[in-house]
């Protein structure tokens, strides 16, 4: 016997139906087939019929995931792994992402790859069975487990390396508009692992996921336009995309976009917020913009001078190991600005700063060894 087929949109109706007849006491819940029940707990997930209640969706696919009904068992999964209308249990999660699984279904196969791959909330990783679940659901035709694929072949993780494989399962996502499978296969074009070097062709791909709002294919496009790589230079294209992915709190981006309004590249010179933009990068702990914050607040650029602060942030720069803030903070510690005068400190940190071959700190030194 065949078994009728149900569209979504009926599915939906019937939902929004049952969820009235039950409020007005006609339907009980038991009554229900697993699938309506699904249909149900989403509107009342999503609020799409107007009455949100994450718990009572919670019991719903609850009560269609102990009928065996994989999207019950899929949609319990991730409520019990985000704590979505009820506690979160990520052990229970990860039981219920199992069933689904082994019925097939593509989505909790993922789910599955995903929580044994990284471990949820402290269980145990399995990134080899990770593997194995993003295949099965790869296979058919999950665009987010192919992209996992991809980046475990392309890294090994679980698996040997086969970049060649990676950028096969990269493409497939990509083509079904994954943004992140998009500026991944961009990176395999720019980069030459698993086919031939393209940089036209990247950033083809990074436009793609940049226009799709993913902040590093926003930023990588960013970088090519500013440079001509692969395209024609456009400086101001350039600045557009960093600050959208400077928005989203990209450090790297942030910082770039405030080199650039620093000095009115692709825009006009605003160094007031062009310090802004240093400052929320450096905030993240990212130390190029640590130290020309640091730098700036030294030297009074575009800034009142503040010797203490910039000391603060040539340190956290100078731990993080870049060089020029090593060299600098050596410095301020030589002659006291915004710190009492530590010699040993400073020479310790100018011989870091010339070790990674930062040159003022390698003429001090020589200057130190002469005399």
């Amino acid at each position: 016997m065949k078994r009728p087929f149900v569209t979504v949109k009926g599915l939906v109706l019937c939902a929004v139906a049952l969820t009235a007849l039950c409020a007005a006491g006609f339907v009980r819940a038991e009554d229900e087939a697993p699938a309506e029940m699904v249909a149900r707990g989403r509107l009342l997930l999503d609020g799409g019929d107007g009455d949100k209640n994450p718990q009572e969706a919670v019991k719903l696919f609850r009560e269609a995931a102990e009928q065996g009904d994989a999207e019950g068992q899929l949609e319990l999964g991730v409520c019990l792994q985000k704590g979505i209308g009820c506690e979160k249990n990520p052990k229970e999660a990860l039981k219920w992402y199992r069933r689904a699984a082994e019925q097939g279904n593509a989505s909790a196969q993922n789910e599955l790859g995903f929580s044994l791959m990284h471990g949820l909330d402290g269980e145990k990783k399995n990134p080899e069975e990770a593997v194995q679940w993003f295949r099965k659901a790869a296979e058919q035709g999950n665009a987010n487990a192919q992209s996992n694929l991809g980046s475990c072949l392309r890294s090994g993780i679980g698996c040997e390396v086969n970049n060649e494989e990676a950028v096969s399962w990269y493409r497939k996502a990509a083509d079904q508009g994954l943004a992140a499978a998009q500026f991944n296969l961009g990176n395999c074009f720019e980069k030459g692992k698993g086919c031939q070097r393209n940089l036209k062709e990247a950033v083809t791909w990074y436009r793609r996921a940049a226009e799709q709002g993913d902040a590093e294919g926003q930023f990588f496009l960013a970088d090519f336009l500013l440079e001509g790589i692969g395209c024609d230079k456009n400086p101001e294209e350039a600045v557009k995309w960093y600050r959208k992915a400077a928005e989203q709190d990209r450090p790297k981006a942030q910082f770039m976009l405030g080199c650039c309004l620093v000095e009115g590249i692709g825009c006009d010179e605003d160094p007031e917020e062009g310090l802004t933009w240093f400052r929320q990068a450096a905030e993240k702990d990212y130390e190029d913009a640590q130290f020309l914050l640091g730098y700036n607040l030294l030297h009074g650029i575009d800034c009142d001078k503040n010797p203490k602060e910039a000391v603060k942030w040539l340190r956290r720069a100078a731990k993080r190991g870049q060089a020029d803030a090593q060299f600098f903070l050596g410095v301020c510690l030589i002659k006291g600005v915004g710190c009492r005068e530590n010699p040993k400190e400073a020479l310790n940190w100018i011989q870091k700063a010339a070790d990674q071959g930062q040159e003022d700190a390698q003429a001090i030194l020589r200057d130190l060894e002469k005399h």
